[in-house]
Order: structure tokens, then sequence, then C-alpha cells
């Protein structure tokens, strides 16, 4: 056993240095925009970061899962983390990071497994090969580095040292949220004060991407949405935070899920998409209007014939959250990320206080904040802890309703401490000039992988 891999798995911070030191090989190897996942949120990666395509120089999307492991890393280790990808068409690259090599039986499936992207294996050796040649990572380490730091490392030597295992199946099915992130994410309490994010249904809106990568004709006679689960949230309370995000238009199909769980409805109703073969299909699916109340755990399938070989094919769960106007809710705005640590809290709060922060958030000259205001952000301040803030606003009247202006110069009121500390990476304005400016790259990633996908013909 190494060096390298010896301090990873000894060292004190031994849940978060892999994380880490990866951040430090990604920055020293040229990905841009390295972001780690927000603490609480699903979707199957620790961390995503963004390089330029050796075949088209387009952004490509990595994502990390990591593990610093004393044994062998196994099957119930990432497949919880795969499921997410059962058709991910946006997303070019995954990787196992471990200290660890894999079990043979994850090695075995692996090897025929079914996503759509390239599983790439950094672990044992390889990774100590890797971390190596990162000054960075040696350098976070305490260990010597050999490399010259004026040296610009390429992905190629990764690449030409990792395990790289490719798809099986000629085609693939991806349904994703059209924003991302979204505008709006609900929290609530189910089975027993469990903690669960949900999309909310506004501008719920997904894309399904049918990819054929094979020589023949991909013909769809049946796209489902599939209810695994629901629960009437009637009285419940509901945590949303909103913040504003930019739209893009599709052509669009409705759906409607059903509240009975395990049963489905095919959204194309008798039509039939053939998706040519080294194409791609995209298909824009919108929420109906009148879906009923509750929270839903629902996943979409296609079924179709690829050279009379009948396919079927799964997307990833999807929670899904769904108010009335007499929804218990309490809805707080937040500025550039969603921000997932204080929510149990929040909804565990007594009826005193939480009545409380609703009716501050009904009050017209005041926007309510969970952690920082623009105040804060335009001046750098930076929270230890969580609060809950009032800003002081003025409401324009326009043609379709009320423009809400707030002075970035007017300091914030705390209306309430939570007392407890923060954890997760907070929105800065450095990070906000550079969206502004369009210098970070993720406002145009999504339309990147799109259009990377509609032109895949070979």
């Amino acid at each position: 056993m190494t060096t390298i891999i010896e301090t990873l798995k000894k060292h004190k911070n031994k849940g978060s240095i892999l994380e880490l030191v990866t951040k430090d090989v990604l920055a020293d190897y040229g990905f841009q925009n390295i972001r780690k996942q927000n603490s609480g949120s699903q979707y199957g990666f620790d961390l995503v970061a963004n390089i330029k395509s050796k075949f088209d120089y387009r952004q490509e999307i990595w994502k990390f899962e990591c593990k610093n492991l004393s044994t062998p890393f196994n099957i119930d280790d990432i497949a919880p983390k795969l499921i997410w990808y059962l058709g991910s068409n946006t997303i070019d690259h995954f990787v196992i990071v471990s200290t660890s090599d894999i079990s043979n039986d994850l090695d075995h499936l692996l090897s025929e497994h079914q996503l759509p992207m390239p599983i790439h294996v950094w672990s044992g050796s390889t990774l100590d090969k890797i971390i190596f040649e990162s000054p960075l990572a040696m350098k976070r380490l305490g260990l010597e580095s050999q490399i010259n730091t004026d040296k610009k490392n390429d992905i190629a030597y990764i690449e030409g040292i990792d395990k790289v295992y490719l798809p099986k199946e000629p085609v693939s099915l991806d349904v994703f949220h059209e924003l991302d992130p979204p505008h709006a994410f609900d929290y609530l309490l189910i089975n027993n004060n469990q903690l669960v994010k949900a999309y909310s249904e506004t501008e719920f809106r997904l894309f399904a991407c049918v990819t054929d990568w094979g020589r023949f004709p991909f013909d769809i006679y049946s796209l489902s949405v599939v209810t695994s689960n629901y629960i009437n949230t009637t009285n419940q309370r509901i945590l949303r935070e909103i913040k504003p995000k930019g739209i893009y238009e599709p052509v669009k199909l409705i759906f409607n899920p059903t509240t009975t769980i395990g049963s489905e409805k095919n959204i194309l109703q008798g039509k039939v998409f053939q998706v040519d073969a080294g194409k791609s299909e995209m298909i824009s699916i919108c929420l109906a209007d009148n879906a009923i109340l509750g929270f839903y755990e629902i996943y979409f399938k296609v079924q179709g014939k690829l050279s009379n070989k009948t396919i079927t094919l799964f997307s990833p769960n999807f929670l899904l959250n769904i108010i009335d106007r007499n929804t218990n809710l309490l809805l707080l705005n937040v500025i550039g990320f969603h921000y997932d640590s204080p929510t149990q809290q929040i909804l565990n709060y007594d009826d005193s206080t939480w009545e409380n922060l609703k009716q501050l958030t009904t009050i017209n000259n005041k926007t309510i904040y969970l952690g920082l205001s623009p105040y804060e952000i335009q001046n750098r301040i930076v929270d230890q802890k969580w609060y809950i803030r009032s800003v002081e606003t003025l409401k324009t009247p326009i043609e379709d309703g009320y423009l809400t202006i707030t002075d970035p110069r007017k300091s914030s009121k705390i209306e309430l401490e939570l007392n407890l500390p923060i954890d997760e990476e907070l929105y800065n304005i450095d990070t906000a000039y550079k969206r502004v400016t369009r210098q970070n790259g993720w406002q145009d990633l999504l339309p990147l992988q799109l259009e990377r996908r509609m032109k895949i013909q070979k």
C-alpha cells in the first residue's frame, strides 16, 4: 500500500478528505466549475465538473462519487448512486473514486451495464498515480510533490491509466428537469419525520431524450408515467425555497400522474415516435394544471421496437410535491442556491413560530430570505450560522402583476436566528458576477448538452 492511499485512509477527516483531494486533482487536470453537491441533496454524486470535449470542444459534464474505504468497493456502495442514471444523456462521464479497488461482483456488473454514459474507476494504485501527478492534491495531504508546478496536466494522462466501462445498450432514455436546478424546491417531513426534498409543481417541466446509438431506427409506441408512491399532504407543512431562474421553451406534452401506487398512464395516447439511427428525439413533458395535491414518487417508462426487438427503458425516479391554495405553506426566498441543511429544523418548529414566519411572508413591503439577502451578498458578508431575514421592498405595478424592487444598499433585519452552523456552500458576490458575465459556464451547460445529443449523427 502506498503512502498516498495510507494517508487518505488514516486522515483525521476521513469522511471529507477524498472529496477535497479529488477537487484538487480536477483543478490540476483542467476541469472547470468544480462543485460539491450540497449537504442533504440526492441525485447520485458528490462532485460535478465540466471540461472541453476532445472530440467537439463543447463542455462535457463529469460527475464523481468518492468513497474512502478500507474494504473493496462493492455493488452496495454504488448501486444507490447509479440508479439515478438509468438514462442520463446530459451526463457525459461518471467516475467512481475509491481508495480501495472494486470487487469482482462490481466489475462484472459494470462490464454489462445498461447506463448511457461511460463509467470510469479511479481506485487503489490507479488513484495513487492520479493524485501523485497533482501538486494541489499532494500539498493538501502534506506530501512532497515531484511534479513541476508549472506543468499543465492533461486529462489524457488519466484516461490512459483508468479503467473505463462502456454502455452495452444501443438505445437510451433520459428524463430530466428542464431547469438545472429549477427555481423552486419543496421540503416536507414524511414517514416518521423523514425529510424529503421534492420538485415543486411550479414550472415542473421535463425533457425526455431518447437516443438511438445503433444502426436501425427505434420506434417508440409507449411513453408512460408510473406512480411508485403517493402521499396525500392535506394540512401538512410545506417549506418552499424559491429563487429566480431563466426558462428555456420547448414543444410540450402534458402529463397528469395517477394517485394509485403502481399504476401508469401512457402520455403518447396512441402516437408513435420514430428515432432515426444515430440520432436523438427530444420530447418535452409538462405537468398538467389540474394535477391532484400530494407528494409523488414517479418515473417514466418508454417501450418501443428496434429491428423487431422490444426494448423497455426506465428513467430515474422524480420526487414531486403538488400544493393547492389551502396548503400549509411557508415560502422563503433564497439567492443563487437552494439550501438543504436548515430545512428540517424549520419544519419542526412549534406552531407559534411556524405561523409567525408565515405571517412575515404576507407583509407587502417585505421579502423574507433564508440565509443571505442581496445586502449581505453585495457587502461580502459571510454568515457562520443560519438566519431568516427580512428586506424592505417596493412593489411596482406592471401589466400582468407586480415587479418587486429591492435596494441592495439597505441593510436587512434578522427575524429569526436558527442557532445552526452553516455546513454548505453559500452564494457570494464572486459567483454572482461570474453568472452575470457568463464566465462560469453553468448557464449554458444544459443547452450545450442538448445540442450535443441532437447532433450525434455518425
